[in-house]
Parts: structure tokens; sequence; C-alpha cells
């Protein structure tokens, strides 16, 4: 039997147990209502409307073929939740016990006086009892209102320039389609409810051959979009083209319309005029980068120069953007000869190291089987490589190099008998058709080979193309100066800025004037290797090339000795070439001379018409003779602005004289005679091809 005092303290501990759970009740009642839907809602009919590019095809599962139309589409509404429905309770109830019966009372007996009130909610302590084990975790909720439940990924994301398809072909053959790739990862199933194809030439595009029109992709599963390319037949007629496309994928998703860009390029034939410049390369491609093509008289060059081509930067090393990341040397193209075997490899070096690591190579025409009519990974776009390698980690500064031994430092880049400095990459920051550029991300195109070699060297820079992200240039690095291609110096009006930049042996401004337009030089007595005021430009001996003055007359002073006015080229001061005005035992002649290591050895002459009052003096430069012959002068004169003649015939060269900076210019001498005034009109580098 309880004490009034224990039965007033049990009834109390009652009355609070009984409180907690009703206030637990209470609260969980609140939760529920709130997380409760709060009705159905029907989602508006969305209209969805394609506009036709050149040639849109809309394709539905009620299509029976690609069909060139514009489309428009709605959709129905449609519902957003189900009726909500009671949900039993799934809790279970608590037992109640009597408390255990208190002890003896020890403790000061309880006045049953009014009782004390009942502590407010918030103070009420813990329940007592085992500790219940946390719930499983919730699933992850859905995606938020207007997110992508799809993820779109192309062979082509390396290109850096979005969802991408790229194809190229010869002859109109029909090669392989590629896929772009959907992959569901949201917890609900995903309809595809048309493929639309269109852009300015999205004629030119079709899906592949048994590719739905409309599937549905379930949670987390995946599904390839097949698209191929199929040029009209005209190509081969016209020559490259180049076409730009869309595939509009539709979806019940919120991220719908998933667009991929489509890029094409169809060559009439392969290697030589029929290759695609390296512009046409970077189009089809999707980048935005200007490349502009020069033509020369090679076709499809774009110039030998070592100065910017377009948008190109000089970059001969480059430094990793994030040292964290690797840096990736991805492929874009290959135009080069057929090969039988494996290309020659690709890979980089690093700043002032002789050591190369070599990342991959091409596969040849035997290595695929005979594929692509027996080019293998040749003359396409996006070759594939034979290690699949593309990856490296340099650690600073670094340049790219291939087998052959050709670098981004032009410094390195020797001929087969000189430090020819050619340069053979050309690098342009990355950009998008829209002309933003791409960070970190480099395109670099290569025109492989000696100039030495001009059946093959041709200056149009998509021999191999990549590009090179994760990447900056080395703000420390600098090009060697380059050569001029094409300069004349007329008209002067200065003695100490005539437009000559160097000289052979030496300088004397005292000796150097200008009167009338014309430049003067008094001459000294010097030798064949010490010419002094021999006044050069630097200039690029890559292709064939025109060094050419008018002299100015009258020419009678020049009567003894080996007193000589004229031009030069060559290697330096005791190697070089020169036709001149010359003291021909007393008179006159137009003399042609050659001087290798500073000894003279005359190639031809022809007597000089007495009271001649202009000279017009020219050497034709070929670096190359046939299809690996040394390289040839030839040399020309006029009188009194008559038409030019040739005297003697072709004179080699060393080939060690044909480098991007080769000195060219005028030299006069009075060496054996007495001081005179040799008088210069003009002097002019021009290009021959």
């Amino acid at each position: 039997m309880l004490s009034a005092g224990s039965a007033h303290g049990w009834a109390y501990s009652a009355r609070v147990a009984v409180l907690a759970v009703a206030l637990a009740l209470a609260g969980a009642t609140s939760a529920w209502a709130a997380k409760k839907p709060a009705s159905c809602s029907t989602s508006p009919a969305k209209k969805t409307t394609t506009k036709a590019g050149a040639a849109a095809v809309a394709l539905r599962a009620s299509s029976s073929g690609p069909q060139k139309t514009t489309t428009t589409s709605t959709k129905k509404p449609s519902s957003t939740c189900s009726p909500t429905k009671k949900k039993k309770s799934t809790r279970k109830k608590k037992k109640t016990t009597a408390p255990p019966a208190r002890p003896p009372a020890t403790t000061p007996a309880i006045t049953p006086a009014t009782p004390a009130p009942l502590p407010t909610p918030e103070l009420l302590p813990a329940a007592p009892g085992p500790v219940t084990p946390p719930a499983d975790p919730p699933p992850p909720p859905p995606p938020a209102p207007g997110a992508a439940a799809l993820d779109l990924a192309t062979p082509e994301d390396d290109l850096g320039l979005g969802p991408r398809l790229v194809f190229s072909t010869v002859r109109d053959q029909q090669r392989a389609g590629h896929a772009a790739t959907l992959s569901n990862t949201s917890g609900d199933p995903v309809t595809v409810e048309g493929l639309t194809l269109g852009g300015d030439d999205g004629g030119e595009f079709q899906l592949c051959a048994g590719q739905p029109a409309s599937f549905t992709i379930a949670p987390g599963a995946d599904a390839d979009v097949c698209v191929e390319y199929r040029p009209p037949v005209s190509a081969t007629v016209t020559g490259t083209q180049v076409a730009q496309g869309e595939l509009t994928i539709e979806t019940d998703d919120p991220g719908s319309p998933y667009v991929v860009s489509l890029g094409g390029l169809s060559q009439r034939e392969y290697e030589g005029i029929y290759e695609p410049s390296a512009q046409q390369v970077l189009s089809a491609l999707g980048y935005g980068n200007v490349a502009p093509v020069s033509g020369l008289p090679v076709p499809l060059a774009l110039s030998p120069a070592s100065t910017p081509i377009g948008d190109e930067v000089l970059a001969p090393y480059f430094l990793p953007a994030d040292p964290g990341r690797p840096v990736s040397l991805v492929p874009l193209a290959r135009y080069a000869g057929q090969p039988a075997s494996s290309s020659q490899q690709f890979g980089w070096y690093a700043r002032g190291s002789s050591t190369n690591h070599f990342l991959y190579a091409f596969p040849g025409g035997a290595a695929t089987g005979g594929q692509n009519d027996n080019y293998g990974q040749n003359q396409l776009l996006l070759p594939t490589t034979t290690t699949g390698v593309l990856s490296f980690t340099p650690g600073g500064s670094f340049g790219i190099v291939d087998g052959q031994g050709w670098h981004t430092d032009d410094a390195l880049n020797v001929s087969s008998a000189a430090a020819g400095h050619w340069h053979n990459f050309r690098v342009w920051p990355a950009k998008r058709a829209d002309g933003t550029p791409i960070p970190s991300t480099y395109i670099l195109g290569e025109d492989q080979y000696d100039v030495l070699n001009q059946s093959y060297k041709n200056w149009d820079y998509q021999d191999h193309m990549f590009v090179l992200t994760n990447a900056t240039p080395d703000p420390t690095a600098m090009q060697p100066a380059a050569g001029v291609l094409a300069q004349t110096l007329s008209s002067f009006t200065s003695a100490t800025a005539t437009g000559f930049t160097g000289t052979l042996a030496g300088l004397d401004q005292a000796q150097l004037a200008v009167s009338g337009g014309q430049l003067q030089v008094t001459t000294s007595s010097d030798t064949p290797s010490t010419r002094v005021n021999a006044l050069s430009l630097a200039i690029n001996a890559a292709t064939g090339l025109r060094v050419q003055a008018r002299l100015a007359g009258p020419f009678t002073a020049i009567d003894a000795g080996g007193e000589r006015q004229g031009v030069f080229f060559g290697h330096d001061a005791s190697d070089y070439l020169e036709v001149a005005v010359a003291n021909s035992g007393g008179s006159r002649a137009v003399v042609v001379t050659k001087v290798t290591g500073g000894s003279t050895s005359q190639q031809a002459s022809v007597p000089l018409a007495s009271g001649a009052t202009t000279v017009d003096l020219r050497i034709e430069v070929a670096p190359y003779t046939g299809i690996s012959g040394d390289p040839a002068a030839t040399v020309r004169y006029a009188v009194d602005g008559g038409s030019l003649t040739g005297l003697g015939s072709a004179i080699t060269l060393p080939t060690a004289w044909i480098t991007s900076t080769s000195p060219a210019g005028i030299i006069a001498t009075s060496e054996g005679g007495s001081p005179f005034t040799a008088s210069y009109a003009s002097f002019a580098v021009t290009r021959s091809y």
C-alpha cells in the first residue's frame, strides 16, 4: 500500500509522462503535415519550335525516315504528382507498466497540500530508456526544378568546345558514324522524344542506320545517339568543303533540349593541293581561330616567316597552368605522305634538356590493315595513336618535339648542314567559334621537314595539329630574331636610319651619307672578309627569293685594283655570293664572284657599256633544286632600266647558307685602288615563290 507521499509522487510522474507523449505526438503530426504535398499540380503545355537550317530533318517516333521540314511540337500537360493517400502509422504503442514500489520512507514526509505546478514542456527531462538506433539515410532528393537529368558526352570532349561530333572523309567515302552518349543520373526514367538535325549544313548529316528517334533511358543507364556525315558528291568537283550542323535531342526532363554541334570536312583527293588548309581544319573542328592562308606560289601555305600569322603567339616553351594536373597533347589532324608503318613519334622535352619524352605515333596503312585507302591514321581529323597516352607531367618549362627533331623552339631546329632555325611549329590560343578564348588551351600546327627537301616542305602547318591543354606560354622564353621575307629600301633620308640592320664585317658611320634620296657609301681599302659598310638585312631564305639593287652612276671612278660596287647574299663575312660593277683592266664589267672561306672565285663576267647611268643587279636564290638537291643561285642584270638579262649559269650554294636569317645587302670596296663614292637608289628583297 502506498503512502500518501508516494501516491502523490507516482501521480505526478504519470502526469509528466503522459504530457511528454502528447507533446511528441503533436510534434510528429506537425512535421508530417509540413512534409505532405500540398496538392496535385499540372505543368503547362510546353511548345518547342526548331528552326530549320539549310536542311533540317525532324525525326519522331511516328516518322518513317528522315524528312526535311520545320518541326513544331506541343507536349501535353502532365501531372507532376499522384493523389495523396493516408498512410497507416507504423509506430508501435508503448506498454504502460506500474512504477516500482518506493522503499520505506526514509525521506522527509510530503504534506498532501496543493500539488506543485507542472514544469513547462521545454524543461521536461529526456525520457529514460534504451537509445534508438538512427534510421536509414533518406533517398537522394529528386533533381531541382529545371535541373538536367542527363549527362551528355562525346568522344570530342577533349577539344574544349562542349558537346561536338567531328567527321572527315575523302573521295566521298561513307565512313562510320560517331555517337554522343546520354547518361541518366536521376532516379527516374527519361524519355528521348525526338532527334532533329539542323544548322547551316544539317542536310549533310544523318542518323546512323537503326538509330531510334524515340527511346527511354532507365535510371543509371546510358544510351548512344549515332550520327553519320554524308556530304554531297559535289565535293569531289569543287574540292575541300567544311560543313557545320547541329543535333538537337528533345527529352521529357527539365534539361531538354540537349544540343550537339557537328563539324564535317570532305576532301576531293589525298595529299597535295587536295588537302585542307590549316584554317579549314580549325573550322571543321569548331575552333574560331584565324590562320589565314597566304597561298604564296605554294598552295595552302601560310608563310615560312618566323613572325606571327593570324592569332598566333610566339611560344617556344610552356608552363603547366595548374602544376597539380597533367598536361595533355591531343592530336587534332594529320595530313602527311602515305606511310606503310607508323609515323615518327611526338612528345615533349624539358627546357634546357636534350632528352625527348615521346608519347605516341600514328599507325600507318599496314598497321591498320589497309585502313583509309592504306593511309592508316592519316589524311583525316582526330587520328588515333599507337599508345593512347596523351598526358604527361613536365614539372616545369617544356617544349614539344617530333621524332624528326623539330621543336617548338626555333633555335633548336637545324637544317641538314646548318642551324636553320626554321619556324616549323605555330601556336594559336584556342578559341571557341564565337571567338572567346578557352583558358589554358593552345593549338599547335606543325609543318615538318627541312627546307632543303622542298618537294614536301610547303609551310601549310597542318601536317600535324594538336590541342595542348593545361598549359600557358613561358613568359621568359623567346624565339630567335626573325628574318624578313620581303622589304624595300629607297628614297633614303637619313644616313643613320637607312633601314639596314647589320653589316658583314663592320660599320664606319662617317662614311655613310644621303643625297637626293640616294644612299652614298665612301669605300675603304679592305679585303673580301673584312668589308666595311657592307650593309645587310637578315633574310628568311626558306623559299625562293630575290636580292636586288639599283646602282646610280656614273661609274667612271671604278677603274683600278679591286674597286667594285654591288650586292651580295650569303652566310657571313667570309662566305657569300657577290655581283658587282667592278674594275676590269681599267674599264668596267658586271662580275659575279663567289667568296668561300675568304677566297674569291670569279663565276661570270660581262663588259659594261660606257656611259651607263644606272645598273640593276639581282641574285635569285632557290633553297632547293629538285627533290633534295643543293641550293642554287642565278644572276641577272639590266642597264639604264632595260630588261634583266641572265649572267652565267646556276651557281651551287652551300646548304649552310640557307637559314632563317641569312645576310643579304649592298657591298662596295676600293681594295687595291682609291676611295670613291658608291651610290644606291634602292635595295629590295622579294619572293619568287
